[in-house]
């Protein structure tokens, strides 16, 4: 069963596409850039509103900012989570996990549908005992 956090499709989005832009940023794994963001909920910069996250790759190094205003500890890290588990099925599924490719990848996973907002909804109306007419 897969984790589903409890926040707007277009916040994890929102969040997904900083840390897609800084692990191209640094050249490195979108994946490497979530691990090192779930890991960065713990720290005490967490507590200011504001994480800081720092990589290398290939003998480069990049710094980028992600807000956490109104996320619990909890939440962020069960959204990374979440994000983490949708890279994954999205490479299953074919997509690159190359860091080249990170646009690409970013592309896939927005199409997964927890990262997609509820469109349609349906009532269940099968309490109301209604005689079905033909």
């Amino acid at each position: 069963m897969a984790v589903v956090i409890r926040i707007q499709s277009e916040t994890k989005r929102a969040i997904l596409r900083q840390i897609a832009k800084g692990a191209k940023d640094s050249t490195t794994s979108l994946k490497d850039a979530l691990i090192a963001v779930q890991g960065k909920a713990t720290d005490a910069s967490f507590l200011t509103g504001r994480l800081l996250i720092s990589t290398s790759g290939n003998g480069q190094s990049a710094s980028f900012q992600i807000s956490t205003a109104g996320f619990t500890q909890d939440v962020f890290v069960g959204l990374t989570e979440e994000l983490i588990n949708i890279l994954e099925d999205a490479v299953a599924n074919g997509a690159s996990e190359d860091a080249a490719q990170i646009d690409a990848l970013f592309m896939a996973m927005c199409g997964d549908d927890r990262l997609q907002g509820v469109r349609v909804q349906h009532g269940d109306f099968t309490s109301l005992r209604f005689p079905v007419t033909r």
